[in-house]
């Protein structure tokens, strides 16, 4: 404490005759009052290292715009943490970028969205792209019994039938294959059946009919070991000399008939 004052209060107490506790109680207030009316200096830091570079960074994309659901970093754009980087733009993580980031069967599309990949329909089925899965044609029903598409007036089983004694037969598909040479040869084969052909020079020609699917394509398999589709009513080769084609598909069964019918 400043002798100055000390010797002040000396006087202070000699004049007033303040007893000796109550003069050492107002020495230390007055003590405490000159400690905390001292000027204190505050001493200016340097900012650290990783708030120096926050701040150059920050400077950096100060002039920068990025694009839809980017940000800047560093004076670069770059996906924001929910987004991902896809074809040069960014989507949502959860979306696919490639078939990779989707299931068995299946595409990612221009929204990057994975769809199942479209199949080929049977006979009388269209594919339905809402329900991604094949549907029945508006003039057909799907049989579960036979799981396929029936035409619309065929029984499926025989609650379809008017009597007790009633069975359904089981609706069949069948295409009508012609092959031309100098001559035409037509034959109708049933699914999963096959006829020989006879052409010019004693040459036999086997056909096996594997499936019948939408629009009347016909998958044949010719000879054991040749596969072809048929369109209907479009020609292909068949031998240097001779064209084949598919000319009809034809329905069998689907309708009622009584045990002694069989």
């Amino acid at each position: 404490m400043n002798e100055q004052y000390v010797y002040k209060l000396l006087q202070l107490n000699a004049v007033m005759k303040i007893n000796t506790v109550t003069f050492y109680f107002i020495i230390v207030l007055f003590a405490i009052f000159l400690q905390a009316c001292q000027q204190t200096s505050i001493v200016a830091q340097a900012p650290d290292e990783k708030t120096a570079q926050k701040f150059v960074d920050a400077q950096k994309c100060e002039r920068i715009i990025c694009e839809q659901n980017q940000q800047c970093m560093v004076g670069n754009c770059i996906c924001k943490p929910e987004f991902k980087e896809c074809n040069n733009k960014c989507i949502p993580k959860e979306s696919c970028c490639t078939a990779d980031d989707c299931n068995d069967g299946q595409y990612c599309n221009e929204q990057n969205i994975c769809k199942t990949v479209k199949k080929q329909c049977s006979y009388l089925e269209k594919w339905d792209s809402q329900a991604e899965s094949c549907a029945c044609i508006e003039s057909a029903r799907f049989c579960e019994s036979q799981n396929k598409c029936i035409p619309e007036n065929n029984c499926c089983t025989v609650s379809d039938c008017t009597f007790r004694r009633d069975i359904c037969q089981e609706t069949k598909y069948a295409a009508r294959i012609c092959i031309k040479d100098e001559t035409m040869h037509c034959k109708t084969i049933a699914e999963k059946q096959n006829e020989m052909f006879l052409l010019k020079n004693n040459t036999y020609v086997r056909i096996h009919i594997n499936s019948i699917i939408e629009n009347g394509n016909t998958n044949v398999v010719i000879d054991k070991n040749i596969s072809k589709m048929l369109a209907l009513n479009a020609t292909q080769p068949l031998t240097d000399n001779s064209m084949i084609y598919a000319e009809e598909i034809k329905h069998s069964g689907g309708v009622c008939k009584t045990y002694s019918e069989e």
